[in-house]
């Protein structure tokens, strides 16, 4: 057998590191056919998802809305609800009227209302009414004007703006309502009815 001389080695090696050179480039056209190979950053998927718009902070409760503790609510504190139930409201301290004026950010004016342990907080009224003054007595409407409008110690009968309401206060006896005006008849004594498993109130009852 004939053995390769120097010349024949050489060529052999330049023939085998072309090929490998061939190879690498055409795996590098193949690999620059992907995002990323032009040097640029490829968007991770993070950057790449879709926006769904759930702003977690759009899902937080406004004054009045329903809450379990305090991080359920955008502003304020969760306030349990003094007519029972598991739920409490969010609402905001306040000294004053003007304090809630500028928390109205869905139409519905506010007004500064003792609510729990003589403490005052901003609740919500009907649009187009205006804070009340406080004067209304056992069975009177606080339908527009919420709990702004009862005399210190009652609470309007219900937060929901929805419904007609009435002021009131607890009681365990039908004897305990002879203070709250029947606005029907315009005769004290109204009937005190079971609000919760718990909870009774002299309420007027409402056609």
């Amino acid at each position: 057998m004939k053995t390769p001389s120097c010349d024949d080695l050489n060529l052999r090696g330049a023939r085998f590191t072309g090929r490998i050179v061939a190879m690498a480039i055409i795996t590098l056209a193949i690999l620059c056919a992907f995002p990323g190979c032009d040097g640029k950053d490829t968007p991770s998927d993070s950057a790449m998802d879709v926006d769904d718009g759930d702003d977690s902070s759009d899902s937080l409760g406004d004054i009045g809305d329903p809450c379990y503790e305090d991080s359920d609510c955008a502003v304020g504190i969760c306030l349990v609800n003094p007519l029972g139930g598991e739920r409490g409201s969010c609402y905001i301290p306040c000294s004053s009227n003007e304090d809630c004026i500028d928390e109205s950010t869905d139409g519905y004016p506010r007004c500064c209302v003792s609510k729990i342990e003589g403490k005052y907080y901003c609740e919500k009224i009907r649009i187009g009414a205006s804070c009340g003054t406080g004067d209304k007595i056992c069975g009177e409407s606080c339908t527009e004007q919420r709990q702004s409008a009862c005399v210190g110690g009652l609470i309007c009968s219900t937060g929901n703006l929805e419904v007609e309401a009435t002021c009131s206060h607890f009681c365990a006896t039908y004897q305990e309502c002879s203070d709250c005006l029947d606005t029907t008849t315009s005769t004290y004594g109204l009937p005190c009815m079971p609000i919760s498993d718990e909870i009774r109130l002299c309420i007027q009852l409402i056609d």
